[in-house]
């Protein structure tokens, strides 16, 4: 086995075990990273500034 193919099914095995209610999954940064646990979707804030409701209207 290649180290990606090792990786790989390290990862559809951690995918599996968060799927089971009540299981708490250890994995590190990479993998988490891999699963998408740290995607960044926040608003900017120059967006949030945008999107501010006018109270002097």
């Amino acid at each position: 086995m290649t180290d990606e193919q090792i990786q790989a099914a390290i990862h559809e095995k951690t995918l599996a075990a968060v799927e089971i209610p009540g299981h708490e999954v250890e994995c590190d940064p990479e993998e988490a990273e891999l699963m998408g646990a740290f995607e960044e979707d926040a608003l900017s804030a120059d967006d949030a500034l945008e999107s501010g409701i006018d109270l002097e209207d």
